[in-house]
Formats: C-alpha cells, sequence, structure tokens
C-alpha cells in the first residue's frame, strides 16, 4: 500500500511538474507571436511607405524632368535607341546594337 501511494504521489508531483514547464512554454511561445505580430505590422506599414514614395519618385513627369536634366549632353534620344521590356527600360548607346545597353 505505501508503494501505490508514494508511486501515485510522486506521479502526481512529476504531472505538476510538467504542467507548470508546459505552461511556461506556451507564455513564451504567445510573447514570440505577439512580437511577430507586431513585427509583421510594422513592416507592412513601412511596404506601405516606400510604395507610395515609389510612386512618387517614379512619376513620368518627374522622371522626364530628372531625364532631360542629367542627360541633355546625350541630344535627343531616337526610340529605336530604347528597347523596353515589361519591366525595365534599356537605352542603347549611339551606334551600336540595340541589344546591348546600359539599364536605368
Amino acid at each position: 500500500m505505501k508503494i501505490v501511494l508514494c508511486s501515485s504521489f510522486i506521479m502526481a508531483t512529476l504531472s505538476g511538474m510538467f504542467l507548470f514547464h508546459v505552461k511556461y512554454q506556451v507564455m513564451a511561445l504567445e510573447r514570440e507571436y505577439q512580437t511577430a505580430q507586431s513585427q509583421c505590422v510594422q513592416l507592412e506599414e513601412q511596404i506601405s511607405i516606400l510604395q507610395s514614395q515609389w510612386c512618387y519618385l517614379t512619376r513620368p513627369e518627374r522622371v522626364e524632368a530628372l531625364i532631360n536634366h542629367h542627360w541633355s549632353h546625350w541630344g535627343k534620344l531616337n526610340l529605336d535607341q530604347v528597347i523596353q521590356w515589361p519591366n525595365t527600360v534599356f537605352v542603347a548607346k549611339q551606334g551600336s546594337d540595340s541589344s546591348s545597353g546600359t539599364h536605368f
């Protein structure tokens, strides 16, 4: 009878210790989850800000003004010098074929 009582006491103590351990692991995971959620919110805000800045910086009239200001020494570009791909534009150097160019 003493062996059963001692073993049940030991099992109850070990179960309690295991439950405490699991409880604190869950609490640590919840803190980690909250931290990850707040970081996601901050990153989404930064992405939104960067997208609005990109839209502002790539306005056609602004790009045209920059081209006129910085490329005025190149002269006028012909349409056959400009190669348009879906998301990029290449400008071929004068006197060379249209496959080699500089990316801007």
